[in-house]
Formats: C-alpha cells, structure tokens, sequence
C-alpha cells in the first residue's frame, strides 16, 4: 500500500516512487518503477584498465628521467690506411661520427660508428677486389658504418676522445695497422672502447657493417661483413691541360748591374714541368740568356689533354746596360 510522505511529497510503496506533484493521466498518478543499474560490461572494464595502462606507459617513456639521451662525437681523421681483400690499397681522409645510446637494458649500449670521406689508390699496391696491380693511382669518395655492443654498467664519456687524429700511417708499411700506424688511437671495430674507462669491465662485441667505396668511371667496391664485390683498379686518368711557361726578360738597374731574367712555371694540376731535363717546381725561376727547352709531362692518375703542345723551346735574350 502506498504511503504519502508530506515532508517531501514523495508517495512511496513496494516496488513504487512517485514525487507528489507528477503528473496525472487519466486521473491517476503516473506510476514509474524505480531505475535499473546498468549492469557492467566486463569488455568495457578491460578496454579501459588497458587504455589506462598504456597511457601510463607513454607517460612514463616521454619522462626525461625514462630515457637515455644518445651519446654524439665526431673527430676529423687523415692518413689511415684502408685494407682490402689483398692488403692495403689506399690512404683516406674522412669525418668519424659516433652515436652510443643505450640498447634493450640500462647497462647494454649500442654504438654506431658513420665514416664518410675520400681515399687515394697506392701504387704498386694491389686493388681491393680482384687484387689487379695498381699502376695508376686514382680517387674517389666513400662511405660506411660499423656497429659495436657494449656491455658497461658505467655511462660513455667523450671527454678524453679528440676532435681529429692524423693516423700517421706508414705508406709503405706492410704489417699490423697498430704497428705502422702510431697515431691511431684504436682499429674501427675497438672504436668504441674509447668511450669506457679501462678496468670498467665492459664486455665489446662487433655487430654489422659495410663500407662503400666509389671510384673514377664508374667503379665501385663494396665491403659487407666481409662479403666483397666490385672493385677499383686504375681508374680512369684524368686529362691535365698544359700550360706555357712566361718568361721576364733581363732589364738593367739604376747602378747599371743587370737584373736576371725569370721564367714563371704555372701550377696546374697533374701536370709536371722541366726545364733541359731539370725538374722544376711551379713558381718563378732565373734563366740565363738562351734558348730553354721546357717540356711537362702527367702526374700519376692524369694524361695531358689530346691536342695540346705538351713542350716549348722558350728563348730568353740578353740585354746590355751601361
């Protein structure tokens, strides 16, 4: 039975609530039964506690406390002496740059070693593939990376790796780069050890790397992991374009002495001058009065240039001052 309740005007009973001014329909109060819970969607409840948990998660990675910032170093290196498939066969110049950064736990790292740079062919060496004799030596550029895993339970420290290192290697030398080389530091694959204090007793390991190497006319080697293809012989001699010599003919002095003549030797690139059989070095030499026969000819890797006088016979002629 119901039950009107004048402190809230509510009418109540079993199974029924009725606020005392609803609405009348056909003379009756209109009788709603109380609102059901809704009951919970389980899927609904995991959907959220796994949004939730990933939110956190990305929370907890953009957190500068969560992650360590990479490690970057470059050094400038010059006078390395590269070795291929049959010894060494090239000096290079390039810039090292290095990222360590940690890898899958805090004392793992890995690092990654980036050259890039030029390299010159050596004479009498033999190429880095098919080991062909190189006559002629040639140039190019290359490029290449290497990684190394590290096991440290101590952070990388640059503080005590240069900013550029000439290697000093031995052109002609024949045994291990760390005997004929005195200013290298360490080999690519130990690079990494530079980073960790000695005694750390971190633990090194060589990952992955290939190097690429382009030369003159299209030739090109390539080192992967010790898998070699191509190779860059002698390349293709680069034409050099003579130039004539100059010549300052004598003049007198005010105290009527004789001032000397000159000839002046151009500089241009691959290209050698001599005078009577003489070598001379670009520049301004004296010559006596006369006729000097001036020849050049190409530097190792440069042919002089079809159609151009490649030698002249120069005459200087002798003054009188009084």
């Amino acid at each position: 039975m119901a039950e009107i309740n004048g402190a809230n005007g509510l009418i109540s009973g079993k199974g029924i609530r009725l606020h005392a001014r609803s609405p009348f329909r056909d003379g009756h109060f209109v009788l709603s039964p109380p609102k059901k819970e809704a009951p919970l969607n389980i899927k609904t409840v995991l959907a959220a506690a796994a949004s939730a948990a990933i939110a956190a998660g990305m929370l907890a990675a953009a957190s500068p406390a969560a992650a360590q910032a990479p490690l970057t170093h470059s050094a400038q290196i010059t006078n390395y002496l590269d070795n291929g498939s049959h010894g060494y066969w090239a000096t290079t110049a390039f810039t090292r740059t290095v990222t360590i950064a940690t890898w899958n736990t805090k004392t793992s790292w890995k690092v990654t070693v980036r050259d890039a740079g030029t390299f010159r062919t050596l004479k009498d060496r033999k190429s880095p593939g098919a080991g062909v004799p190189i006559t002629t030596p040639t140039e190019g550029t290359f490029k290449g990376s290497m990684e190394i895993f590290v096991q440290s339970a101590t952070k990388p420290d640059a503080s005590k790796v240069k900013a550029a290192y000439n290697y000093r290697c031995d052109k002609n030398g024949t045994a291990d780069r760390s005997v004929i080389c005195p200013g290298m530091p360490a080999e690519t694959g130990d690079w990494g050890k530079l980073f960790f204090a000695a005694g750390s007793g971190a633990t090194f390991r060589t990952g992955n790397y290939s190097f690429d190497y382009r030369g003159q006319c299209g030739q090109r080697w390539i080192d992967v992991n010790g898998s070699y293809s191509g190779d860059i012989t002698n390349g293709c001699a680069t034409p050099a374009t003579p130039i004539k010599p100059t010549v300052t003919a004598q003049s007198c002095k005010a105290n009527g002495k004789v001032r000397p003549a000159s000839m002046l030797i151009p500089r241009v690139r691959g290209v050698k001058y001599e005078i009577a059989g003489n070598a001379v070095q670009p520049g301004r030499v004296t010559v006596e009065p006369g006729r000097h026969l001036v020849k050049t000819t190409a530097e190792a890797g440069y042919v002089l240039k079809k159609g151009v006088k490649p030698s002249w016979v120069i005459p200087v002629k002798a003054v009188r001052c009084k």
